[in-house]
């Protein structure tokens, strides 16, 4: 996965596409039934409720502060044909969750919505090339709808969200809040690994189901926290 911004996004790496099958928490900490998608999707939440919630309360102590509606994307360019019939993506990007208490949560924007653009700026034109692979076109459409995010955050205003639900196209606006510049993933498959490259934290499936065990959203925000603040303190 790869996730992202402002709205703070998640999104799906190359390399966990083909993992997503395997990648079927055992435990307790993620309740989504037993499809493997949803149990992502479920852990997709579960982290961006935390990291809308850290990011947004310590703006004070980050040097770079973007904007965020507290919404997490996903593109279907990320997923084999089994996770897009699951997903149904009415539209090739789509909502993936929603941070309580964020502008989003506080609007009318649903599970599963589609995004057709933002302020006028189309998703199609950022998912660009077909033969790209689905993290690079999810990349993309992050680094769009981010610049749309902050040039409302700067300027005090609602984005303008375009939505696609039951067929019909609804327009949203959402007013950005100040947070810190962070992106975050999820890493589907079996791995021990949470990081920080400077920029976008990576949990693993396996570290962040061992983390919600041991002390439920406090103890995803503990090992979140850690990772942010190394982007915190550069």
């Amino acid at each position: 996965k790869l996730s992202a911004i402002g709205v703070l996004m998640l999104t799906r790496p190359a390399q966990a596409i083909g993992a997503a099958e395997q990648a079927t928490p055992s435990n307790a900490a993620v309740d989504a039934g037993a499809n493997p998608y949803r149990k992502l999707q479920a852990l997709d939440a579960q982290l961006l409720r935390v990291a809308y919630r850290l990011t947004t309360a310590n703006v004070p102590f980050c040097n770079v502060v973007q904007g965020h509606v507290g919404i997490a994307l996903h593109t279907a360019p990320q997923y084999p044909p089994k996770g897009r019939a699951v997903f149904g993506f009415a539209q090739p990007v789509q909502v993936l969750a929603i941070a309580p208490g964020s502008p989003a949560a506080q609007s009318d924007v649903q599970l599963d919505d589609g995004i057709i653009g933002i302020d006028g700026a189309m998703m199609a034109g950022a998912l660009g090339d077909p033969k790209r692979r689905g993290g690079e076109q999810y990349s993309s459409v992050v680094d769009l709808m981010q610049r749309r995010i902050d040039i409302a955050f700067v300027e005090d205003r609602p984005a303008f969200w375009h939505m696609w639900r039951g067929g019909q196209m609804l327009t949203v606006p959402l007013t950005p809040v100040a947070s810190c510049r962070a992106r975050w993933q999820i890493m589907a498959g079996n791995a021990d690994h949470a990081g920080s490259d400077g920029l976008t934290v990576t949990i693993s499936v396996d570290i962040a189901n061992m983390a919600m065990e041991a002390g439920g959203d406090d103890g995803l925000a503990a090992v979140a926290a850690h990772e942010l603040a190394h982007i915190m303190l550069e």
